[in-house]
């Protein structure tokens, strides 16, 4: 209860917040020309987590195929800036701190120069955002908070009920981008691929990802909930491994749970969401909470089963987008809770999950090697 109050009492600041930026700095931009060539482009993702940044990974690619004299700038923490630059083809990524100052913020925006288009999909910008585009000097602004007069490409009321990636390829399409490819694009790393092979070089049995640990407290399994989960598992497949991929507060968890099982096991040496890819990659299926895990498991096509909360706006924009998935919803409670799964669903979807994987062998076994 003390922590629904707490969240409560963010949102209301927030509102206020909100509130004073739109009057203090917003200021209308007129219709914009999307018929000219877009050159210069701003994306502003100073607040992206792994899991968006995988879901829209098309963007840049699907820009700069259309637009090859595109130059695209991208905001960016500075955990992702070789993800943006090395991956996906952006010309300029700048690492940016988690708190930027408006003193910051001015001065950035008048080193920046002149921009074509930006973009800013938050679902409600902050009013540091409002201030930033307030010295920006940018054409075109595209962003879903339709409420800030800036923004002059409005896609919130058109995007209700879409999920993350389709409100890209949305704008994509409105900068003349017909057909885009929606493939997410999941980093590979060398120095990981090398570590997880050996790490692995030594299972026979196929194997089984448990991702138990989503952002927030509400999208963490606890140890109890991890161990019911493994011996569903067990109880229909005993011949698998099971990896539980962990982050660095939950290795002695993790390495207590490890030691409860024969088949279970932790890549103790974790050193980046890289190593947990790599991982991702090796697997036969994956067991993940609502967390960046989901998203790289549909970008490398791994049939999935992805445990959320019982949230319909967060499932629309952020369900796993992907035809080898399925899903169980915990209850419903006043403070979100993962850990009240529905446990005869969960042993429902995971004979589902098991049936579906060895009927796409079957069937591929058939046309590799047809009568």
């Amino acid at each position: 209860m003390i922590k629904h109050v707490i969240s409560r009492l963010q949102l209301a600041r927030d509102d206020i917040r909100h509130w004073f930026g739109l009057r203090l700095f917003d200021r209308p931009k007129p219709v914009p020309d999307l018929v000219r060539p877009i050159i210069n482009i701003l994306i502003v993702r100073w607040d992206a987590k792994w899991g968006d940044a995988i879901v829209s990974s098309f963007f840049i690619p699907e820009i700069k195929k259309k637009y090859p004299e595109a130059n695209v700038t991208v905001l960016a923490p500075a955990n992702m800036v070789d993800y943006f630059s090395a991956y996906l083809g952006a010309d300029k990524v700048l690492a940016l701190p988690k708190r930027l100052k408006y003193r910051q913020l001015r001065l950035m925006a008048k080193e920046l120069g002149h921009f074509d288009l930006t973009v800013h999909l938050s679902p409600r910008l902050k009013m540091k955002d409002l201030y930033f585009f307030s010295r920006l000097d940018s054409d075109c602004i595209a962003g879903m908070d339709d409420e800030v007069q800036s923004v002059n490409i409005k896609l919130g009321k058109q995007s209700a009920g879409q999920h993350y990636s389709t409100i890209y390829k949305n704008l994509l399409l409105q900068l003349g981008i017909d057909f885009p490819d929606g493939q997410y694009l999941v980093p590979r790393d060398l120095d990981s691929q090398e570590r997880i092979k050996y790490f692995l070089a030594e299972i026979e049995t196929p194997l089984l990802i448990i991702s138990p640990y989503g952002s927030g407290h509400s999208r963490q399994l606890n140890a109890a909930s991890i161990q019911q989960l493994i011996a569903a598992i067990n109880r229909l497949k005993p011949e698998l491994t099971l990896c539980i991929l962990l982050t660095p507060d939950k290795r002695d968890e993790v390495a207590e749970i490890c030691a409860e099982f024969d088949n279970v096991i932790c890549y103790k040496d974790t050193k980046s969401i890289y190593d947990s890819i790599e991982i991702v990659a090796q697997a036969d299926w994956v067991v993940s909470v609502d967390t960046a895990i989901v998203h790289i498991a549909t970008g490398l096509k791994k049939t999935t089963l992805a445990l959320y909360n019982p949230d319909i706006e967060n499932f629309e924009r952020w369900h796993p987008n992907n035809e080898r998935s399925l899903v169980c919803n915990a209850m419903k409670e006043v403070v979100p809770d993962i850990n009240k799964l529905i446990w005869s669903d969960v042993d429902n979807k995971l004979k589902e999950l098991f049936f579906s994987v060895e009927l796409n062998r079957k069937l591929n076994s058939v046309r590799e090697n047809p009568c």
